[in-house]
């Protein structure tokens, strides 16, 4: 990368860290990660997820077992996603994503003009059959 993108690209995160936006993301990160029950939560949540997926994996899983580890996980996603602070992390981190995936397409346009994609147009190109 040449100098003069390299400076850019430094003034470009020094702008997007003093945006609201990127406040609140770090300000809502900070609080799911210094929340120690949610923390709890998704560890154990990460846990069982394992303890399934390898029960799973065996040539005659038990079905009782992997009914009760299923329930689990479920008890656990509820109580993950309606924490105030997972909520609010999750809100903020899809806002930052959407800045982030208007910069990326912005950049994308020197190489695919805008006008190449179609309506509607993600630019995750694994589900498309071309643009027009």
């Amino acid at each position: 990368m040449n100098e003069q993108i390299t400076a850019l690209t430094e003034q470009l995160k020094a702008a997007l860290e003093e945006t609201n936006e990127v406040k609140e993301y770090l300000a809502a990160r900070d609080a799911y990660m210094t929340d120690g029950e949610l923390i709890t939560l998704v560890n154990e949540y990460n846990v069982q997820t394992k303890v399934y997926d390898d029960e799973s994996s065996k040539t005659e899983p038990d079905q009782l077992l992997l009914a009760s580890i299923k329930a689990r996980i479920e008890a656990l996603y509820g109580q993950i996603t309606e924490n105030p602070h997972a909520k609010a992390f999750a809100e903020k981190e899809g806002i930052l994503a959407e800045i982030y995936n208007s910069i990326y397409d912005e950049l994308q346009s020197i190489v695919i003009p805008k006008h190449e994609h179609h309506d509607g147009c993600n630019g995750d190109c694994s589900g498309c059959h071309g643009c027009h």
